[in-house]
C-alpha cells in the first residue's frame, strides 16, 4: 500500500510538471505550484500600523492604539486576539486573563477556532491554573485540538471533566474525544479503553453510543493483538 501510494504521487508528479508535452490542459498556474517563493501572509488592513510598532519596539505604543481601534470596531475578533497576544507578549498576565473567557466564548461562537486554540494557550501558559467555567466551550476546543494532532492538549483540557461538569448533557462527546486522544495519540490504550467502559456503563442512551461501541470493540482488538 505504502509503495501504491508513492508510485501514485511519482506520477501526479509528472503528469502535472509534464502536462503540456503530454497533451493535457490545467487551470492552475503551474509556475506558482513549482515556485519556492512563499508569499508574506495578509495582514488584517486594521493592524498594519500595529505590526509597523512592533518591528519599532513600540510595543506599549502598539497596545494602546490597539486597545483603542479595539473600542471603535468590537465586532472585530482578529483585533482582540492580537491584543490578547500583545497582553501576553508584554506580560500583563491579570489584564490578559480577565477578558480571555469572554474572548474565547465569543471565538468560538463565531467559529475561529484556531485563534481560540491560541488564546486558551497562551492563558495557560500565563496561568498553570487557568480554567473555563463554561462547559460549553470545551467540546468545541476539544475537536479542534484533535484535529490538530494537539493530544496532549486535549488530555490537559478535559481532565476531571466529569467532576466539574456532573451534569453537562457533552461528557459522553467529550471524554470519545479524550479516549481518541489518549489511544491514537498518546498509545495509552488501555486508559482509552477504561473510559469507553464507563461511557457505555454510565451513558447507554447517548446518540454516540453506537460510535463508542464500536470504538471500543478496535481497541479491545488492538490490545488484544498487542499480547501476542
Amino acid at each position: 500500500m505504502y509503495f501504491t501510494l508513492v508510485i501514485f504521487s511519482i506520477l501526479g508528479y509528472v503528469l502535472l510538471k509534464y502536462h503540456h508535452r503530454l497533451g493535457f490542459q490545467v487551470s492552475v498556474p503551474i509556475e506558482e505550484l513549482f515556485s519556492s517563493y512563499n508569499p508574506p501572509p495578509k495582514v488584517h488592513p486594521l493592524l498594519k500600523d500595529i505590526e509597523v510598532l512592533l518591528k519599532e519596539n513600540k510595543s506599549l505604543d502598539a497596545l494602546q492604539r490597539l486597545q483603542g481601534r479595539i473600542h471603535d470596531n468590537p465586532k472585530e475578533l482578529i483585533l482582540q486576539s492580537r491584543y490578547h497576544k500583545l497582553l501576553f507578549i508584554n506580560k500583563k498576565f491579570e489584564i490578559m486573563l480577565e477578558s480571555a473567557p469572554s474572548l474565547l466564548r465569543s471565538l468560538i461562537k463565531n467559529k475561529n477556532l484556531t485563534l481560540a486554540i491560541d488564546v486558551y494557550q497562551q492563558s495557560l501558559q500565563a496561568d498553570k491554573k487557568f480554567m473555563l467555567s463554561d462547559h460549553t466551550l470545551y467540546l468545541p476546543l476539544a475537536e479542534t485540538m484533535l484535529q490538530t494532532g494537539q493530544h496532549k492538549m486535549v488530555v490537559h483540557l478535559l481532565k476531571g471533566f466529569h467532576q466539574r461538569f456532573p451534569q453537562s448533557p457533552s461528557i459522553p462527546e467529550v471524554y470519545f474525544i479524550l479516549s481518541k486522544a489518549l489511544s491514537e495519540g498518546l498509545s495509552q490504550d488501555t486508559q482509552a479503553l477504561s473510559i469507553l467502559t464507563y461511557l457505555l456503563k454510565t451513558y447507554p442512551n447517548s446518540p454516540i453510543y453506537s460510535n463508542i461501541l464500536s470504538y471500543k470493540k478496535t481497541l479491545d482488538q488492538i490490545i488484544e493483538a498487542q499480547k501476542c
